[in-house]
């Protein structure tokens, strides 16, 4: 059977995101719901302990949902699924192909949406990042990888196209490390997520 708890998280935190945003006004300008869709390209990363392990670069599709209040803020809720590769250096010789992790990153930030005006639309924001590997590949399959939830960063713009559609590029970092162990015997740590850049389209409503 499969692990249905990123399904719950995931709508938990839906349910988080609406709540923790308060209603405005009614016919309030500055208050509207706003969803986007951004591919999304993480970097690699060769951090880990020990060294030698090297998680390679994805490249994965992020459905985000957000909801502006008080003219200057809003909360946003995102999430994507994305492959991994690790490889392990053994020595002179070449990598060893360890497989690849499923993770699933769900991400609530809150942001501060500077009124530039005009059709561009900078912001910044923090938040908490919840980070599910899901399923694994090749050697890592007898290991298990641990769900772990850390501070999120994010700074981005919205670039207006015409009546409710917009552009999107945003950069966004969390401090996960998958800890890759099977019962006592730990493998490595990992950093899986030092940067990620994104860019889409989005519509409000």
């Amino acid at each position: 059977m499969k692990d249905t708890r990123p399904c719950r998280i995931a709508v938990a935190l839906l349910l988080l995101c609406v709540v923790a945003a308060p209603a405005s006004g009614a016919g309030s300008e500055d208050t509207g719901w706003a969803f986007r869709t951004r591919a999304v390209l993480s970097g690699s990363s060769s951090d880990s302990d020990p060294e030698r392990y090297t998680v390679f670069s994805g490249i994965a599709l992020d459905a985000a949902l957000s909801r502006k209040f008080g003219g200057r803020f809003a909360s946003e809720l995102s999430l994507r699924t994305e492959s991994r590769e690790v490889d392990r250096e053994i020595g002179a010789g070449p990598m060893e192909p360890l497989g690849s992790i499923e993770l699933l990153p769900v991400t609530l930030t809150f942001q501060y949406r500077h009124p530039a005006g005009g059709r561009f639309h900078p912001y910044a924001g923090v938040g908490a990042a919840l980070t599910i590997a899901w399923e694994k590949s090749g050697f890592l399959d007898t290991y298990d990888v641990r769900t772990q939830a850390g501070p999120a960063f994010q700074i981005g713009a919205d670039v207006d196209l015409a009546g409710s559609v917009f552009l999107n590029f945003d950069i966004r970092m969390n401090t996960y490390t998958a800890k890759i162990h099977h019962g006592g015997d730990d493998l490595a740590e990992v950093r899986i997520n030092p940067m990620a850049f994104g860019a889409g389209v989005g519509f409000r409503f």
